[in-house]
């Protein structure tokens, strides 16, 4: 009998486990201001309440406080940045220290750590920071020994030191941050690799991306300009930087930069940065007019030479301006039916178009591939 209730006793603890196990996220709401009554009025009080797994909604207002993350959680301002700031109250403290897995930040103005910075992602893996404002800090974001991390559409600016640091930290994804008035870097990777920088758009700094010792990287579609330095290569290789937009004093520098850096990808069919039809390596501007890409002319918005950064370092398909046909309404670089009917059209009510533009249309319509 005493067995018996000893079975049962413990398949009634299991069953209970299983079921907190498996329990749906709770949610804690902060408020310290006007608006909704909340669970709290600091995000650091209902960090200390929370579960890992848990939501913390923050509506908006000013919080003065340096929170520090050490559960898996989702902080969350209702409003966005625009309306909930979180400051530092100690300027040598990060305002957002996280040191646990798979923690979202997102939707905060963080400023205020003068001596530190802004969000900190300290040795952790799959964290999320999206949608934030971060500004007037020493460093902006903060990513060491960390990977598998998320950095999604942030406005990073005038910090003092660095916009976005990486250190020792890999397989990392920086989308579509705008990065600028940074005192010195505006996204710096030291001892990185396998990192992926898409479509970022870093202006006003000092440098703009600054690679120290990182490899293995890839760098597309990011718009660097009116820096002073575009982007920096010390002692990094095996990296692959294409389809990026380049307008600065000095596009590239190199400090004892290893060889092995790809500079374009395979020509290949689609809109590049400059809206032409065709990937292929980078847009070489100055902001005098005299960058290479603005210089040399191509077909199908390819230059019709290499660019030669270095003896280890070419871009074979530098990028170039493709002026569109006239009849070209869609701007895509390829002539449909419509378009040749348009042209016809045109024609027969005396218009500017000749029987041999009308010619020349219906050729590019049966190719079928853009006419650059």
């Amino acid at each position: 009998m005493i067995i018996k209730k000893s079975m049962i006793f413990c398949f009634v603890m299991a069953l209970v486990l299983m079921i907190s196990g498996t329990a749906a996220a709770g949610t804690f709401t902060v408020n310290n201001s006007i608006g909704p009554v909340a669970d709290f009025s600091s995000i650091q009080a209902a960090v200390n309440a929370a579960l890992d797994g848990d939501i913390i909604l923050v509506y908006p207002g000013t919080y003065n406080e340096n929170v520090d993350v050490n559960k898996q959680l989702n902080i969350t301002s209702t409003d966005g940045s625009a309306a909930t700031h979180v400051t530092s109250a100690s300027s040598n403290d990060d305002v957002f220290e996280v040191t646990a897995d798979e923690v979202t930040i997102s939707g905060f103005h963080v400023s205020g750590a003068s001596s530190n910075n802004g969000i900190h992602l300290h040795e952790i893996e799959n964290c999320i920071v999206i949608n934030n404002k971060v500004s007037n800090n020493s460093f902006g974001i903060r990513l060491f020994r960390s990977s598998n991390n998320t950095l999604t559409n942030n406005t990073v600016s005038n910090n003092t030191g660095i916009g976005i640091y990486m250190s020792s930290s890999s397989n990392d994804t920086l989308t579509n941050n705008t990065v600028s008035n940074n005192a010195y870097e505006g996204i710096w990777l030291s001892s990185s690799s396998d990192s992926t920088l898409i479509s970022n758009t870093v202006t006003n700094n000092n440098y703009g991306i600054f690679m120290r010792s990182s490899s293995d990287s890839t760098l597309i579609s990011n718009t660097a300009s009116n820096n002073n330095y575009g982007i920096v290569l010390s002692e990094s290789s095996n990296n692959l930087i294409y389809n990026n937009y380049l307008n600065n004093s000095y596009n590239i520098g190199f400090y004892g930069t290893k060889p092995g850096n790809i500079w374009n990808t395979t020509k290949t069919a689609g809109t590049n940065i400059i809206g032409g039809p065709y990937l292929g390596g980078n847009y070489w501007a100055k902001p005098d007019g005299t960058g290479f890409s603005q210089t040399h002319g191509g077909v199908g918005g390819i230059c019709d030479s290499p660019y030669s950064i270095d003896v280890n370092n070419i871009d074979y398909l530098p990028l170039c301006l493709v002026t569109h046909n006239p009849y070209d309404e869609n701007e895509d670089y390829v002539i449909d039916i419509g378009e040749v009917s348009a042209a016809i059209d045109d024609y027969r009510t005396q218009g500017s178009t000749s029987i041999a533009d009308i010619n020349e249309l219906i050729d590019m319509y049966r190719s079928g591939v853009p006419y650059c």
